[in-house]
């Protein structure tokens, strides 16, 4: 198995060994939950216990140059969502700090990761940012 570091937080992804090589350190193009995403290899020999599932997201290939400049672009339109959302979660009034925004590779989706004692209604928060960014949008509350 071939782990992967998507966040600078949290345990690595473990991958199928993809039929292309890869080394400690490089960057890979992978398939995630949440779609195309950039990460960095930490093991390319996890051993794994049982069967892999059918429906195991794989490592799609190497990150080239583009992918690199594409990674770079996300990560300041990533700091842009996050204002935008900051001021939207601001003017509606709602009780929730926002952490983190992050725009997959393929730009069909941005993640945003807040903070909340409790519940929050945030349905047209999200409407608000559809209109705005115009592709997929998700909250992930995290900790409490």
């Amino acid at each position: 198995m071939l782990a992967v570091e998507l966040e600078r937080v949290g345990k690595p992804h473990l991958y199928p060994e993809p039929d292309f090589e890869l080394k400690s350190g490089d960057r890979v193009v992978v398939e995630t939950a949440r779609g195309t995403e950039l990460g960095k290899v930490i093991s390319t020999s996890i051993p794994f216990v049982g069967e892999t599932p059918n429906d195991a997201f794989k490592a799609l290939r190497s990150a080239d140059d583009d992918d690199l400049k594409k990674d770079y672009q996300n990560r300041i339109e990533s700091a842009q969502a996050f204002t935008v959302a900051k001021d939207a979660i601001q003017s509606l009034g709602l009780e929730m700090r926002l952490l983190e925004a992050r725009l997959t590779l393929n730009q069909e989706r941005i993640v945003f990761f807040f903070w909340s004692e409790g519940r929050v209604d945030f349905r047209i928060l999200v409407k608000e940012l559809v209109s705005l960014f115009k592709c997929r949008i998700e909250l992930h509350q995290v900790g409490s």
